[in-house]
């Protein structure tokens, strides 16, 4: 077969591969089976003269030549989409899926939002979010199981894109009134709990980091699952936690409880909006990327690299 040929009609499918992670999620967004996706990486690869993908019972991965290759793999997918735009048609990413990450406070708050914008415009494309802690939604978008996340800290993580989407407030609330945190805990000595949705909670640990600080006895924690529950929890009393204000100005049973400010050095958290960096120009990912940004950013920060 003429390689030039094979390229052509093999290299779509070696790029689906590397956005998906997985032969089987690749072959169904390809309508295909998966017989004929790993029938066409071997023959690229044998046409190559390399390995691209390794695999295992789970995913796969790219090998040092296969990432070598996804960007001769893009510029081959945007030169196909040029030409039928300059041809007259239009291949705005209008369908297609989305896989998004976002910690739970977030999702329950400013995600609704950005997901309602976001669907005017593409009506077609199906959306399904997934939430975690922040460490978690790191690992699942670096094995390739969510296209994006809304985290609360940088991961320095060189294979990702990460840009600051959103800015909040971290605050302690309580059932009991108080002239401000440190009084609240010095009433409330013997009896205080801490609640949290799960252990290891990065909100919480800025929380004893003060209490720490301020010479306070350590208090036990209790982590009651969900968010719901530490709303609750609190509401029932005998004990406090730290959510972003942003969640508490939508959640139900939050508007009954005392807000405390915690000291500026703990108060303030950075959302940030990560994906994997290989990944560009994916043009439906792109696109959502810049419905986020678009209120906040005065320039067009496009994750497509000329």
């Amino acid at each position: 077969m003429d390689m030039n040929r094979s390229l052509l009609l093999d290299l779509p499918v070696f790029l689906t591969v590397a956005r998906q992670g997985n032969m089987t999620r690749a072959a169904a967004v390809l309508n295909t089976v998966q017989s004929n996706i790993s029938s066409r990486i071997q023959r690229l690869e044998e046409e190559l003269g390399a390995t691209l993908l390794v695999r295992d019972s789970r995913r796969v991965r790219l090998t040092p030549d296969g990432e070598a290759l996804i960007p001769f793999a893009l510029r081959l997918e945007e030169l196909s989409k040029e030409i039928l735009s300059k041809f007259g048609r239009d291949d705005e990413p209008r369908s297609g899926s989305i896989r998004i990450g976002a910690i739970e406070t977030f999702a329950a708050s400013r995600l609704v939002e950005i997901l309602a914008s976001f669907t005017r415009t593409h009506s077609s494309v199906d959306v399904s979010v997934e939430t975690g802690g922040t460490a978690f939604l790191w690992e699942k978008v670096l094995k390739s199981e969510l296209d994006v996340a809304f985290v609360s800290r940088r991961a320095n993580e060189p294979a990702f894109f990460e840009e600051k989407i959103f800015e909040d407030e971290l605050v302690v609330i309580s059932r009991d009134k108080a002239g401000c945190l440190d009084d609240l805990v010095a009433a409330d000595n013997a009896r205080l709990k801490i609640f949290v949705q799960r252990n290891g909670c990065s909100f919480t640990a800025r929380l004893t980091d003060h209490l720490r600080e301020t010479g306070a006895p350590k208090w036990p924690m209790h982590a009651v699952g969900t968010l719901e529950g530490v709303i609750g929890s609190v509401r029932a009393g005998g004990g406090i936690a730290v959510l972003p204000r942003s969640y508490l100005e939508l959640a139900p049973g939050a508007r009954d409880l005392w807000l405390f400010e915690l000291p500026e050095k703990f108060r303030r958290v950075e959302i940030y909006l990560i994906a994997q960096r290989w990944k560009f120009p994916i043009r439906l990912l792109d696109a959502f990327v810049q419905s986020c940004l678009a209120d906040r950013a005065p320039t067009d920060l496009r994750l497509s690299k000329d």
